[in-house]
């Protein structure tokens, strides 16, 4: 009878954990890569809500808060640019100066940044950065009305 030979195991599991570690990393850089995309993303969207809700306020139109909201709402992304355009509803001219803006006109608040991932393991088209946009549109209100059509309750 042959005894097994424990040198010859030892070097099979070595084998086998030089394969599946270069997988195991490449999968958790891939969900951190993503990660930080789906956080870039989210975080410029809250950016162009932000900046719409507060620009939907007329009587902060003009002061040049709309671009400081969605620098403060989308502060995880960083270096965001942002676009601030009004129109006065669907399929109108869009125009840039805010005091052409009057109540019921629509501003419309574009936030973007360039976006790359750090590992370098996922290719990218044309070697170029992603370019995650989002944009978002408030008509502008200067009161909020409240009609209550029903009778008090007894």
């Amino acid at each position: 009878m042959v005894k097994p030979n424990r040198k010859d195991q030892r070097a099979q599991g070595m084998v086998e954990f030089a394969l599946a570690v270069p997988i195991f990393l490449m999968l958790l850089l891939g969900v951190f890569e993503f990660g930080r995309l789906f956080i870039t993303y989210t975080s410029i969207y809250a950016a162009a809500r932000e900046g719409a809700r507060f620009g939907a306020a007329a009587e902060n139109l003009c002061t040049g808060g709309i671009e400081s909201q969605s620098e403060r709402a989308g502060g995880v992304a960083g270096n965001l640019n942002v676009t601030i355009n009004y129109d006065s509803g669907v399929g109108t001219a869009i125009f840039s100066n805010c005091s052409q803006a009057e109540v019921g006109d629509r501003v419309i608040v574009t936030a973007s940044r360039p976006f790359e991932f750090i590992t370098g393991f996922i290719p990218l088209p044309g070697g170029v950065p992603i370019t995650l946009s989002s944009t978002a549109k408030r008509t502008i209100i200067h009161d909020a009305v409240m009609v209550w059509t029903l009778p008090p309750p007894p």
